[in-house]
């Protein structure tokens, strides 16, 4: 197992603005968040709060992927990712059709860890080349489809 780095200089991002298959949401951090997070739906703030593959049923409960900003603190706006598919990651080592998996730390990681496995999305290829003319690889994720796997 290893963790999924977003790339150099890269962030987390909508890879297909205006899609209307995405599902893109405005929320209240309930704590200090970064790009790239796994998020959960507190059910007794309704603040987005990290999730978390080892903790708790609620932490291991996934809403979403905090996309577009770098970082906020608790109590501002956040977008978050509920389905879409997403750049900035560095999945260029991992096969397309690969699952990847809620990590312990809130981000993503190739393989289950913790308690609880959590499936996050799969890695699917793209119309774009990179310079040395390998296809890109983005993340596609639907978060209303997810369940935790014991």
């Amino acid at each position: 197992m290893s963790a999924v780095a977003v790339l150099s200089g890269q962030r987390v991002s909508n890879a297909y603005q205006g899609d209307t298959w995405n599902d893109v949401k405005s929320r209240i951090a309930g704590e200090a968040l970064t790009n790239g997070l796994i998020v959960y739906d507190d059910p007794t703030t309704a603040k987005v709060k990290i999730s978390d593959a080892t903790t708790s049923s609620t932490t291991q409960q996934v809403y979403g992927m905090v996309i577009e900003g770098s970082s906020v603190g608790a109590g501002q706006a956040v977008t978050v990712m509920r389905r879409g598919v997403v750049a900035g990651w560095d999945l260029s080592a991992i096969n397309a059709g690969a699952l990847i998996y809620l990590s312990t730390a809130g981000g993503i990681d190739t393989a289950p860890n913790g308690t609880k496995t959590v499936v996050i999305g799969k890695v699917v290829g793209s119309e774009r080349l990179d310079y040395a003319g390998n296809v890109v690889k983005f993340l596609e994720v639907d978060f209303a489809t997810l369940s935790v796997i014991t």
